[in-house]
Formats: C-alpha cells, structure tokens, sequence
C-alpha cells in the first residue's frame, strides 16, 4: 500500500470527504453555469434536464459512499460487519478506477485534466481504507 500504510484511517477518510466535496462544488458550477457542462459524462449531455439527472443521481451515489466511509470510520455507529464495509469500499473502489477509464477517454480535456487525478487518488483511498482494522464497531 506504500503511503497510505503510514496514514490513519480517520487522514484517508477525510481526504475522501475533501474529494467528494470538491466534486459536489465543480457539480454545482457546472449546474450554475460557470463552467462548461461539456466538461462531465464525457461531453456526452444533450440538454440541460439530462444534466440535472445526471447530477441528482451522482449526488444521490456520493451521499452513499460517504455513508460507507463513515461506517469504516465511526463517524457513525452501526451494526455492519466489517467484512460488508470493507467488501463496499471495494466496489467503491473499482467504480473509480473504471471512473478514470471513463474520464480518460472523454471527449472533454478538461474532465481528463481535471477528474482524472481526482478519481485515482479515491480509488486508491477507497482500497486503502479497506485495510485499516475497525475500532469502532457494533458486531463483527
């Protein structure tokens, strides 16, 4: 795992939170207009009601990654075993690995620019908060 054996779960999942605000944000410019809506779903949006789904149902998906997260950290007490969560952090992590394909292959520079070092840096946190061990925890 290189540098993220020496970093706390809590330093990884934070970084995670950080990420995926940072996306909620770009998400939000781009639905404001401040930014080209070109730039997300590899410039593939027709309309403005497409970019709105897509947004809502993106929204909708971050909202249940950070559950997980914080299932892993503790932020929020639950009764899942361990094995679940870290079984879903997994296919967090997949997700964003198979993100970054998507986001090199857009038509849209700037979503290669900018997304792609976001989704690897994810994927690989996702995975390395697979393996930090769970203090905090209902059952096992």
């Amino acid at each position: 795992m290189g540098i993220f054996q020496k970093l706390e779960k809590t330093t990884i999942a934070n970084t995670i939170f950080v990420l995926l605000g940072l996306n909620l944000v770009l998400q939000v410019l781009i639905i404001m207009g401040f930014l080209p809506a070109s730039m997300v779903w590899g410039g593939r949006l027709e309309s403005f009601d497409q970019l709105l789904l897509a947004f809502v149902m993106g929204m909708g998906v971050m909202f249940l990654i950070g559950l997980v997260v914080a299932f892993k950290t503790g932020y929020i007490k639950h009764r899942i075993p361990e094995k679940i969560v870290n079984a879903l952090l997994w296919v967090c992590g997949f997700f964003f690995l198979l993100n970054t394909l998507g986001n090199l292959a857009s038509a849209s520079i700037l979503e290669s620019i900018i997304f792609t070092p976001i989704t690897i840096v994810l994927a690989a946190s996702f995975f390395a908060l697979s393996f930090k061990k769970n203090s905090v925890q209902g059952k096992k």
